[in-house]
């Protein structure tokens, strides 16, 4: 069972529940597993460089980093060059499409 069927099925048997605990416990679950599955960062192009793309964390807005097109670098702000928000824990796909 990968993450996807993991969510579907989470979400059937939160449909069917009538206990406000279960719910929250259901949502909890399903929300970790969505930022499991990597998400493409938001893009925003700075104003002084048209080379230089600022990265946000798609799930909860927060910079995470930077890229230059032109040399095709990364440098993500956790200092680690981590692949998930510091904040959220949304994974990101970071194959960026130059175009």
């Amino acid at each position: 069972m990968d993450n996807r069927e993991a969510i579907k099925t989470l979400s059937e048997l939160r449909r069917e529940t009538n206990d406000s605990w279960y719910e929250e416990v259901y949502d909890m679950a399903i929300s970790a597993l969505e930022k499991q599955i990597p998400k493409k960062p938001m893009i925003k192009i700075d104003v002084f460089n048209e080379n230089l793309w600022h990265l946000y964390c798609p799930t909860c807005g927060t910079w995470v980093g930077m890229h230059n097109k032109r040399l095709k670098q990364k440098d993500m702000h956790n200092n680690t060059n981590s692949e998930i928000c510091a904040k959220c824990g949304q994974m990101f796909d970071l194959e960026l499409e130059d175009n």
